[in-house]
């Protein structure tokens, strides 16, 4: 590295939009400030075959970056993901 650069930092991009929450017994990774889980949007980009832009015409609510997120975290973990998804994580 020459002596003018500088060391590298790490940006924590996904934590700009996910959340760890603990209902009761069961803690969950969620998109901040909305009602979905990790689980859920890898679920349906995963397994149902969504793109990220279907999902998130189908929940504005989410921005294609929280979708992005959701997944990197999802590739990223793969052993907190469940083996088969809730019955309700069905999109509209």
């Amino acid at each position: 590295m020459p002596a003018s650069a500088s060391p590298e930092t790490v940006v924590p991009v996904v934590g700009e939009y996910l959340v760890r929450t603990h209902d009761g017994s069961c803690a969950a990774v969620r998109v901040a400030g909305t009602p979905f889980s990790v689980s859920e949007i890898f679920d349906w980009v995963e397994r149902q075959g969504l793109t990220p832009a279907q999902v998130v015409a189908a929940h504005p609510e989410l921005s294609r970056a929280a979708v992005h997120a959701a997944l990197a975290y999802g590739w990223s973990r793969p052993d907190e993901i469940p083996a088969a998804p809730a019955p309700h994580t069905q999109t509209r």
